[in-house]
């Protein structure tokens, strides 16, 4: 299995802020203006259903100096996210290779990449939303056209413009088509009219990672057209993405659990603490970390946003908050970080806590450490390992789910920084909880 080092996402810095043309023609794509095409000024190529997104006219290159910025952006900080876990690197392959050619993807990572530099950098000088527009128009009509299988650069445009979704927070004029987008790729996904292929089993992990995380901050089930995607059980030898993608599908079943409309049954709880246990106790040997130090180790380990290429910083001046938790690569990282996310939902969903009498003031007081001790092993596997971004995304989900449990002041400002850093960098509206985190814990008016 490869094990090359995704990388995080930090070298932001290191693109300069670009300048985009105040105004553009929005019939014409604006990769294409300004190059010198035989096109007429007031006509864009056909972007009907009839015309495939593969025939694309070559006159969309060379790109702007602006433009090829944000697809260098996309690969150099952005492309690791989809490919989180995936051996194979199927979404660098499958955009890499049709960037140049296809309209749709080409303008889904140019919108993509805008409103990332704009969430995460201040940098607005490109409209994201005249890209997904231009985008918009080529993929809706090949979402609505059921006849034909999605093939992978259909299906890579709609999950790239589905995680700009959730990095939006629309406008009332843009809540219906964003919303179509995701209705659309689901009930595709629902029918089975994807063509299978390396990429599209890749497509279904990260639609499901993306469903964990907006599941539980909204506090719903999966949906259910990605709920086959859960349904396998295995703890059979596999490969390690294998078993990591079994952590992420059991993730989304206990997401189910707990916010699903069916009563909290405790054989389905048992069911699913001890899939959690099992697979623990199974897992490949590749999983265990290279090191694991408990908070009496006298090193703090911290992210250092101002100069995001050094690896992370180490102090010997206190005890450690958080365990410092080493991994070579991304599979055991998302496996356990998943794992103790199910273990934080079981224990808040579990259908044996009493409800009033003796025995339960102790009952909640085990569960809450528990819960305390898993958010802790996230949130420690982020810091221990600041290259992989959308590790800092599940310590900030774990943070929105058990901040609230913690109390001890040098473990609440450990954990604001890591929220900080998590909403920094994934620019994610609906992980947006540092505010509320901060009236809990007192800290209006007084920062820490």
């Amino acid at each position: 299995m490869d094990t090359e080092e995704v990388d995080s996402g930090n070298r932001s810095s290191a693109i300069p802020p670009t300048r985009c043309p105040k105004e553009r023609s929005l019939k014409r794509p604006l990769a294409l203006q300004n190059q010198g095409s035989a096109l007429p000024s007031d006509h864009g190529p056909d972007l009907s259903v009839s015309t495939p997104a593969s025939t694309a006219s070559p006159q969309f290159w060379p790109l702007s100096r602006e433009e090829a910025q944000l697809v260098k952006y996309f690969f150099t900080n952005l492309v690791s996210w989809f490919d989180y876990c995936i051996p194979d690197r199927h979404f660098q392959t499958v955009v890499g290779a049709t960037v140049t050619k296809d309209p749709s993807i080409l303008f889904a990572v140019l919108a993509i990449s805008a409103r990332h530099r704009e969430l995460t950098m201040g940098i607005s000088s490109c409209d994201s939303h005249e890209y997904e527009g231009r985008c918009l128009e080529v993929l809706i009509p090949s979402l609505n056209d059921t006849s034909k299988a999605l093939d992978d650069s259909v299906l890579a445009s709609a999950m790239l413009l589905r995680l700009l979704e959730e990095m939006s927070e629309p406008t009332e004029e843009q809540v219906f088509t964003s919303h179509a987008v995701s209705t659309q790729i689901l009930l595709q996904i629902k029918g089975g009219n994807v063509r299978p292929s390396g990429f599209s089993d890749a497509a279904m992990i990260v639609a499901l990672r993306q469903e964990i995380v907006i599941g539980n901050m909204v506090k719903r089930a999966i949906e259910p057209s990605l709920a086959a995607c859960s349904a396998n059980w295995s703890l059979a030898p596999a490969d390690d993405a294998t078993w990591t993608y079994r952590m992420i599908a059991h993730a989304a079943r206990v997401t189910t659990f707990a916010y699903g409309n069916e009563p909290k049954d405790k054989l389905e709880w048992d069911r699913l603490w001890q899939y959690v246990l099992d697979w623990e106790q199974r897992k490949p040997d590749s999983f265990q970390p290279i090191h694991y130090s408990h908070r009496t180790q006298l090193w703090t380990f911290r992210f250092r946003p101002e100069n995001p290429e050094d690896a992370p910083s180490a102090s010997a001046n206190r005890d450690s908050i958080l365990p410092v938790i080493y991994y070579t690569y991304d599979c055991p990282i998302a496996g356990q970080q998943y794992l103790q996310l199910s273990r934080i939902l079981l224990l808040a969903h579990d259908p044996r806590m009493p409800s009033l009498g003796m025995g339960r003031a102790q009952y909640l007081q085990k569960q809450e450490e528990e819960m305390r001790n898993a958010v802790r092993v996230v949130c420690g596997i982020a810091m221990s390992n600041p290259e992989y971004m959308p590790a800092r995304l599940t310590a900030g989900l774990a943070i929105a789910l058990g901040g609230e449990l913690f109390d001890d002041p040098e473990e609440t400002r450990e954990l604001m920084n890591l929220v900080a850093e998590a909403e920094l960098h994934v620019g994610w509206p609906c992980l947006k909880v540092s505010h509320r985190l901060r009236a809990f814990w007192g800290w209006e008016g007084n920062p820490q």
